[in-house]
């Protein structure tokens, strides 16, 4: 099976007031893996709180 790329999951936290992004798991994790199996980062998808707080509070949505 031939491995097309890389998308990371919560890579990194996006201020709300600011826009800055603080990378929580630290910054090149993924560019040395991607770099190791030769594959190409495909996203990176930030952390999101409102996920986690309509997860906690039951209730189902939709992000896009």
């Amino acid at each position: 099976m031939q491995i097309l790329g890389i998308v990371e999951n919560m890579s990194y936290y996006l201020c709300g007031h600011c826009k800055e992004r603080t990378y929580v798991f630290g910054k090149d994790n993924v560019a040395k893996t991607a770099e190791a199996l030769n594959v190409p980062i495909l996203g990176q998808v930030p952390i999101e709180p409102a996920v986690s707080q309509y997860s906690d509070s039951g209730l189902r949505t939709t992000f896009y």
